[in-house]
């Protein structure tokens, strides 16, 4: 049994908008994009939904891959291939796990171009991720100018200005597009398999 998420966290909104916001939810309820039935929130995820989507509670705390469910699991766990040779990388955090619903959001949001759910992922990250270090710098992984192109915005930039603007603290951590570029047109990564993803990268 997958125990209950908290209310999706958003910013509420400025003072003056409160009205016509109430006056446009009436005209124009937000349905869950999952359910279809109306959300009663202000973005397009209902409860019940959200409730389902499984969290990545038992994984390794240097990579963040799902780890089997046992007891005496610590802090500073890790998953045999960060143990037999650690990663460059000091964490990875993954707070949910990657399955049907989630799927289904990212591919209406990156492939649709539905970038109202950039708001509600970036509020999905929040609710699961306690505030730590102060975030001094956000790095998107780049597209190559002609994928970018062809989908019309970089859904990693898009998802770092709105995790900066909604973050539940004062933050300032800026998001820079330029220190890192992509210069090969790789192929898409949802069409290969674990160990060509691998070379991909």
């Amino acid at each position: 049994m997958i125990p209950a998420a908290p209310a999706l966290s958003t910013r509420p909104p400025p003072l003056v908008n409160k009205r016509g916001g109430t006056l446009l939810d009436a005209l124009f309820p937000q349905c869950c994009l999952l359910c279809g039935l109306r959300s009663d929130r202000p973005v397009p995820l209902c409860q019940d939904c959200e409730c389902e989507m499984p969290v990545n509670h038992h994984c390794c705390a240097r990579c963040a891959i799902p780890l089997p469910t046992s007891t005496g699991l610590t802090a500073a766990r890790r998953c045999g291939a960060c143990l037999r040779q650690p990663p460059a990388y000091d964490r990875v955090i993954a707070p949910w796990l990657y399955d049907e619903y989630l799927a289904y959001l990212i591919h209406r949001w990156k492939y649709q171009g539905e970038r109202r759910l950039t708001r509600v992922l970036a509020a999905l990250w929040h609710q699961r991720v306690s505030p730590g270090h102060p975030v001094d710098l956000v790095i998107p992984v780049p597209l190559h100018w002609r994928r970018r192109w062809q989908r019309g915005f970089n859904q990693a930039e898009l998802l770092g200005r709105e995790l900066l603007a909604d973050s539940p603290q004062p933050c300032s951590g800026q998001l820079n597009t330029k220190l890192a570029r992509r210069r090969l047109p790789t192929v898409a990564q949802s069409g290969i398999n674990a160990r060509l993803r691998s070379r991909n990268l």
